[in-house]
């Protein structure tokens, strides 16, 4: 079993033609139920990546999958411009969150 998914869609997907209907993708403003804690989705849109993140709210603020997104776009910009720097020194996480994982790490909550 695994609690986090990650998934890379490279192409669109192709059109769905069904004789006597009009098929199209659903679009939605409103959050997707959670099938895992967290799955992050990246499709290829042209000459970029565009990530959905999608997660259980009971376990999740939307705050913290903010501060996620945002540390993991600077690891990947950070990759892209040093591709052979190494993952673990690209990765570094915003004071603010070291400040409040640092605690719990010492005191054996992980």
């Amino acid at each position: 079993l695994f609690q986090i998914m990650c998934s890379l869609q490279e192409d669109a997907l192709p059109a769905l033609a069904l004789r006597g209907l009009e098929v199209g993708a659903l679009q939605s403003s409103a959050p997707m139920p959670a099938k895992f804690d967290l799955d992050v989705s990246a499709q290829s849109v042209e000459d970029c990546l565009e990530f959905t993140w999608t997660f259980a709210r009971a376990l999740f603020e939307p705050a913290t999958i903010e501060r996620f997104a945002a540390s993991f776009e600077r690891f990947l910009v950070q990759v892209a411009e040093d591709p052979s720097c190494r993952c673990g020194r690209a990765f570094e996480l915003p004071d603010a969150d070291v400040a409040v994982l640092l605690p719990l790490l010492l005191r054996g909550d992980f």
